[in-house]
């Protein structure tokens, strides 16, 4: 194949590659998400970054102090950075940058990979890495906005891998590593271990005399890097309960990562991760003749499993299962032994006993993975994700009940922060109220009057409509039933300060005769037209519409004689947030698109000669 042809496929295949794991996440964010800040949030952002910044006394330092055993500087960096640029904090806004991160480290392990193995295996290779990271595994990380940390450990650690490892000291590549090392510390607690795994390969790679040679400056910056984390870290009492209390708990959880997704059979574990010790003992057999991208490959798998051993530690207790928000490190270990594999098993010329071993060898790892991953994704699907939909739902409706009401009670039940009293003075700060999501932000307060008096009355909607408790609404469904018909026109409205708005409907607006729209009030032009889709009928529907760049007012007009239709105040929604909500909306069909763009590439180019030519081979280097 021509070179631009391969740049092409190349290309193909990574915008396919990213849309498939991005699509799929957005599609979770739009069934199962929020846009409403949740538990960590308030303190970590609401509290600690946002507070000082409207109040004009957030320093530079501000962002590395600790949350729990964590400094999170990266995260509350990039949250601050989408609410000026938003205007408005948003859960999910934040979500879809989180899901485009681990989007972008998928491709990144992608084209990563696919440098070791031959053209034949790149199909293969895809097909795992988009298995791996499409479904929402680690959910948690998926609906979470605050744990962007989680993908900011794995780029700054995997980065620094890639780049201490391979790259010529002093060089901007080597910089890069250790930029990368130091920046993990930054993202997690566990973010030293980074530094602490590439300066432990790099000392196993030679004699001790030809490795200080070599790699001095590496092992110093990296010891160096590993020393800062060390005086870093932070020990928080109130966490000692969620610890592992005995060895038995450490060595329980521990051996459950390991397992992890095999969930029916312990000894699999062996399994699992067979392929990367078949690769250690590969990288100590030939050190420092070992290609250095083997090196990185292994290097990456011991960092895996030092996770595995510090989150058994700081959340062992009772010896169980690794939470969700760490699966998204599990599934790294899963595509470093997935990518062994086909390093070491791939057929090549050997005797044919020797070929079926390999055969069944994978065959099995396959099988087990697969089919232990399968049953997660089912038990998500039915309970865990559809319960924090649920959850989520709940907490929307009690704090924006709270909020509409001042009363206190609506808090008595499920809420998005651990304590009722807490939340309270959270939200008792006008910066904080000023810059809350759609799904609880408080409605511009709008007025207005009908003409005839008649034709629009307020919570004028058809029964079975429920009303909605928390804005004011008026409808054209009136004591006379559908046939009012008339003009409702509010007063002027200034100029909002976010970019749109949501409008809540219900009826038949969009039926001729029907319309609402917001005009100018200089000018008489229509500047916006709010459309429902779909219908709502006897139920409300949010329908979105670009706010005014100068003042206007919201007409109704009914001029139907059997149909009717209602609408709330709007909500403001800032610019971001709303092209977030536009993203998840598209999600599903952005995946399925991608994915079907890339099975009919690869059957097409099933056909090209010149497909199953080798990859160069992979030489001994002297890293």
């Amino acid at each position: 194949m021509s070179s631009r042809f391969t740049r092409v496929m190349t290309v193909t295949l990574v915008l396919a590659l990213f849309l498939i794991v991005f699509g799929s996440k957005l599609a979770v964010i739009d069934r199962f998400g929020s846009d409403l800040p949740n538990w960590d949030q308030w303190d970590a952002e609401g509290a600690q970054v946002f507070l000082p910044y409207f109040q004009h006394r957030l320093g530079f330092l501000d962002f590395f102090t600790p949350h729990n055993e964590h400094r999170v500087a990266c995260t509350r960096a990039l949250a601050l950075g989408l609410l000026v640029l938003n205007g408005q904090w948003d859960a999910r806004l934040e979500c879809v940058v989180n899901a485009a991160l681990h989007s972008a480290l998928a491709l990144a392990i992608f084209l990563y990979g696919r440098t070791l193995i031959s053209r034949r295996w790149h199909g293969v290779w895809f097909a795992i890495v988009a298995a791996l990271t499409a479904p929402p595994i680690a959910w948690q990380n998926v609906l979470g906005g605050f744990h962007s940390q989680q993908y900011f450990l794995l780029w700054f650690s995997l980065a620094a891998l890639a780049w201490l490892l391979t790259a010529p000291s002093w060089t901007g590549r080597w910089w890069g590593g250790v930029a990368c090392a130091g920046l993990a510390l930054f993202s997690m607690g566990s973010g030293l271990l980074a530094a602490a795994v590439a300066a432990a390969v790099l000392g196993i790679s030679d004699r001790p005399r030809a490795v200080w040679r070599r790699h001095g400056a590496t092992l110093v910056a990296c010891l160096l890097v590993f020393a800062a984390g060390w005086v870093l870290r932070v020990e928080v009492s109130q966490n000692e309960p969620m610890k592992a209390h005995s060895l038995a708990d450490f060595g329980l959880a521990f051996w459950r990562s390991l397992q992890w997704p095999v969930g029916f059979y312990a000894l699999l574990a062996v399994l699992v991760w067979l392929p990367w010790i078949r690769l250690g003992w590969l990288c100590w057999r030939q050190r420092n003749r070992v290609d250095p991208r083997l090196r990185v490959i292994f290097a990456a798998g011991l960092w895996v499993i030092l996770q595995f051993a510090a989150t058994a530690y700081g959340r062992g207790a009772n010896g169980g299962w690794p939470a969700s928000r760490y699966l998204d490190t599990v599934d790294v270990g899963l595509l470093v032994n997935a990518l062994a594999l086909l390093l070491a098993f791939s057929p090549v010329s050997a005797p044919r006993w020797r070929i079926w071993l390999r055969a069944a060898v994978v065959a099995s790892w396959f099988g087990v993975v697969g089919y232990g991953e399968w049953q997660h994704v089912v038990q998500m699907f039915d309970v865990e994700l559809p319960t924090v939909r649920t959850e989520m739902r709940e907490r929307e409706l009690n704090t924006r009940a709270y909020l509409a009401t001042g009363d206190a009670r609506h808090l008595d039940h499920d809420i998005p922060y651990p304590g009722k009293d807490g939340l309270i003075e959270r939200l008792s700060h006008p910066e904080i109220r000023a810059i809350l999501p759609v799904s609880v932000r408080p409605p511009i307060a709008l007025d207005g009057m009908s003409n005839p008096p008649s034709a629009f009355v307020r919570d004028g909607v058809a029964d079975p409509t429920p009303r909605l408790a928390e804005y004011r609404t008026w409808g054209s469904f009136t004591p006379a039933g559908a046939a009012a018909q008339g003009e409702w026109r509010s007063v002027p409205i200034v100029r909002p300060t976010l970019s749109y708005w949501k409008i809540e409907v219900a009826g038949y607006l969009g039926q001729p005769g029907l319309s609402l729209e917001l005009i100018s009030l200089t000018t008489g032009m229509v500047l916006a037209t709010v459309v429902p889709t779909p219908l709502p009928r006897e139920s409300w529907c949010a329908a979105y519409v670009r706010a005014p760049d100068t003042a206007a007012v919201l007409v109704a007009r009914d001029a139907s004689a059997s149909q009717w239709f209602a609408f709330s105040e709007p909500v403001e929604m800032g610019r971001f947030s709303y092209w977030a909500w536009r993203l998840a909306t598209g999600g599903r069909f952005i995946a399925l698109a991608a994915g079907g763009a890339a099975i009919l590439l690869f059957i097409g180019l099933s056909w090209l000669p010149g497909l199953n030519k080798p990859a160069p081979a992979i030489k001994p280097g002297h890293g």
